[in-house]
């Protein structure tokens, strides 16, 4: 144990962090495993529930500093990913016909105006 007076003031705050760092660790996974059983149950309307609480969880962990930025941006990228899969089937709508009207709405590019040299 320490002695000087600073130092043992640092063991008890690193404590407190450590605890509360822990505690903010375990609800992410939490909310986490229960967005994935759902997504497994494939209840679409239940996930989009679960899927908001775990990427704000997760927002929070990282604003604490608990998770990195990167981590964080990570997880909630294969967390929405995973949630996807099984919204597209829930809600009847696919990939291949996504991008087969995003394709028709879109116009032709238009003409570019045809430069006129200058006269010297």
């Amino acid at each position: 144990m320490p002695i000087i007076q600073s130092a043992i003031k640092r063991v008890q705050t690193s404590e407190k962090a450590r605890l509360r760092n822990v505690a903010v660790r375990t609800t992410v996974r939490k909310k986490t495993k229960a967005l994935m059983t759902t997504i497994e149950a494939k209840d679409a309307a239940k996930a989009q529930t679960t899927l908001t609480e775990a990427l704000s969880q997760i927002d929070r962990a990282a604003k604490r500093g608990v998770l990195h930025k990167n981590t964080a941006a990570r997880r909630k990228s294969q967390l929405t990913l995973a949630y996807n899969s099984i919204s597209k089937t829930a809600f009847g709508t696919s990939t291949a016909t996504k991008s087969a009207t995003t394709k028709s709405a879109t116009k032709p590019p238009a003409a570019k105006a045809t430069k006129t040299p200058t006269k010297k």
